[in-house]
């Protein structure tokens, strides 16, 4: 991976995710406020949901980036889940999917990266299941939250 392009993921892998979460979570408007008079008639709804993976959980070479910034979304969504779901009621969850058959692999641009993605691809899961995943994790009644959802193909080594 180039410098450049690990860099903007370090970046805004964590800070999207605590961005939006906490801009949702609080009903802040464009200015970063919250809207008193909507807020004060509001009662807190809803269910955040935060995309993670396998890497989040298992570290491998030369992976150590990503993973951090895995590891950065289960820390963020179990600190906002004791602040919103205690406090307002609101279901926070993470699903962690292992290698995806999304066509990501046709995006690898060196010998050696397509080798290795060519094999990791070979067993992945279907965009299909991570979607029944999600479905689950939001299917469930307001007084239950799932805290993680780890899917990774049968076949996964890591």
């Amino acid at each position: 991976m180039r410098p450049g392009r690990r860099r903007r993921r370090w970046i805004f892998s964590p800070r999207t995710a605590d961005y939006c979460a906490h801009r949702a979570a609080h009903k802040q408007n464009d200015n970063g406020y919250q809207d008193a008079d909507r807020h004060e008639r509001a009662v807190p709804q809803g269910h955040i949901l935060n995309m993670s993976s396998v890497a989040g959980h298992h570290v491998g070479a030369a992976s150590g980036v990503y993973s951090a910034t895995k590891f950065f979304i289960a820390a963020m969504t179990e600190s906002l889940r004791t602040e919103v779901s205690v406090s307002d009621g609101i279901q926070v969850s993470m699903i962690s999917p292992g290698v995806i058959d999304t066509g990501w692999q046709d995006k690898v641009d060196n010998a050696g990266g397509k080798e290795a993605a060519d094999k990791l691809i070979a067993g992945a899961i279907s965009p299909e299941s991570v979607a029944d995943a999600v479905a689950y994790a939001l299917d469930q009644p307001k007084t239950i939250s799932i805290g993680d959802i780890v899917i990774a193909p049968t076949r996964q080594d890591w």
